[in-house]
């Protein structure tokens, strides 16, 4: 029972977070707003009122709901209740589209252009010009994306030329850890070749439906595993964590384009398994939420067709589609030789050990991107502190800033046990996860005030994603200064 009472706190933090970053978001745009335009009504008070009664519930009722004896109808009825608090607030995050939606920050850009460096890639595709990325701001809570080919017609918005246009829920732009499932969208473009060989592996496929199948899905496995080669465990975190709590359909359920949300994760999981075993218990912390959403889908709908179920196989949905060619054509795509040529260099031991060092600055607030000697401290405050004086800087730096994907992934570990202490304020002996303490401090107090707590969390939800954003712009910063050392040294010569 531990796993759904882990389920269920860590669910109802992820709304606790969402609703904060959708105030941030509000109260940064509103004021962009035409005057023209009333806002009908209050929607992150709305969103708090549901919420706050819903917490109430797991507080006071958990004990009933999620005990041994508490039989799975009365789980799957609060099971119901996450669903409808999620639901809702999809709603509400789609009423923002009346907020003029500006460029966003180049963190984004910056995001991306740093993950295709170090993959070896430095912005371009197959030798053509540098790659045009730009990410726009969506009303809608998913990571679609729509992608104009490079040497097509580009599509325009105002005055300015789109080209592999990204969107993105305009509650996550300051929110990095949820940045990979961007690269997911941006790998459609990079692996291309990929897509294309891979597709050819498919011609000894007898079964005609398999094969078609199999060639729709082609994409979204390609992405996937592309993702997971440049950032590791971080993709796998964005991925689980949305497919977790923010599908809204059963995770069982493929589609002729996608292969099931429940096979995407398990082929991710023993990929990465095999690329990072070092990150192993962080990749399992992951999966365990996620198999008990499964649990919980199961249960629900066992519950609402009680009589039905009796007969039905619990996997039945799956049947028409291939499962098993399914493995065998991803251990098939990781051994194409278009797919190593894309590949960055695998995560290994060291990387995992400076990623539980880097975990540690995070802990404590510190820049962290241009740390490469965990001994030696810096006098600088802040990116600003640095580029006051390049000259004085470049003697202070080391030969080469953290990858983007250690720096997302010493976050990804240090969310995943951000405390030891229980809603008491005492040693509890065991952790817990972040999202489960940022609802901990939401309901410590019996009254409430909305706004109060609102701004009181703000600073604990933004304060992970500031170090990074930080981190990640100090990197190019430092990029610079060494790429501008080595033109000095190239002129002396």
């Amino acid at each position: 029972m531990d796993e759904v009472r882990n389920l269920f706190q860590n669910w109802f933090g992820q709304l606790v977070e969402r609703i904060v970053r959708l105030d941030q978001y509000l109260s940064e745009r509103k004021a962009s707003a035409p005057t023209r335009v009333k806002l009908r009504r209050n929607i992150v008070s709305e969103l708090l009122s549901s919420l706050h009664q819903l917490a109430e519930e797991l507080h006071e009722k958990a004990t009933f709901f999620l005990s041994d004896k508490s039989p799975e109808s009365r789980r799957s009825l609060y099971y119901a209740f996450v669903l409808e608090a999620t639901g809702r607030y999809r709603r509400l995050h789609a009423l923002i589209n009346y907020i003029p939606a500006p460029w966003p920050s180049p963190h984004l850009e910056l995001f991306l252009t740093k993950v295709l460096e170090e993959g070896g890639l430095e912005g371009s595709v197959h030798g053509q010009e540098p790659m045009l990325c730009n990410t726009l701001l969506s009303a809608d809570y998913n990571f679609s994306h729509i992608l104009v080919p490079i040497a097509g017609a580009s599509a325009v918005v105002g005055q300015l030329p789109l080209q592999n246009l990204l969107t993105v829920p305009s509650a996550e732009k300051d929110n990095p850890l949820m940045w990979p499932n961007l690269l997911h969208e941006l790998a459609h473009v990079i692996g291309q070749e990929v897509i294309d060989a891979a597709q050819e592996c498919l011609t000894h496929v007898k079964a005609p439906q398999i094969r078609s199948i199999l060639g729709r899905w082609t994409h979204e496995i390609v992405a996937d595993l592309i993702a997971a080669d440049y950032l590791g465990p971080a993709y796998f975190g964005s991925f689980v964590t949305f497919c977790t709590y923010w599908v809204p359909q059963s995770p069982r359920l493929p589609t002729t384009s996608h292969p099931a949300p429940d096979k995407r994760v398990e082929y991710l999981f023993h990929y990465l398994n095999q690329q990072s075993p070092d990150f192993i218990t962080a990749l399992k912390s992951l999966y365990a939420d996620y198999q008990t959403r499964l649990q919980m889908d199961h249960e629900d709908f066992k519950s609402r067709n009680s009589v039905f179920d009796a007969y039905r196989d619990t996997r039945a949905a799956d049947k028409p589609f291939p499962l098993e060619e399914l493995r065998g054509f991803v251990s098939e795509i990781v051994a194409l030789p278009e797919f190593k040529k894309i590949r960055p260099r695998t995560m290994n031991v060291n990387d995992a050990l400076e990623v539980q060092a880097l975990a540690r600055y995070l802990k404590e607030g510190q820049l962290i991107a241009s740390r490469r000697d965990n001994a030696i401290l810096r006098d600088y405050k802040s990116v600003e502190d640095v580029r006051k004086d390049y000259r004085n800087a470049l003697s202070s730096l080391q030969e080469k800033p953290n990858d983007v994907r250690l720096i997302l992934n010493a976050a990804l570990i240090r969310r995943l046990s951000d405390a030891t202490v229980d809603r008491r304020g005492k040693n509890s002996g065991a952790p817990l996860t972040f999202h489960a303490k940022l609802l901990d401090d939401y309901c410590k107090s019996k009254e409430i005030v909305a706004s109060k707590r609102l701004m009181e969390l703000r600073q604990t939800v933004n304060n992970l994603d500031s170090v990074i954003s930080k981190s990640m712009e100090a990197t190019t910063v430092m990029a610079f200064y060494q790429s501008y050392q080595q033109r000095q040294a190239r002129a002396g010569e």
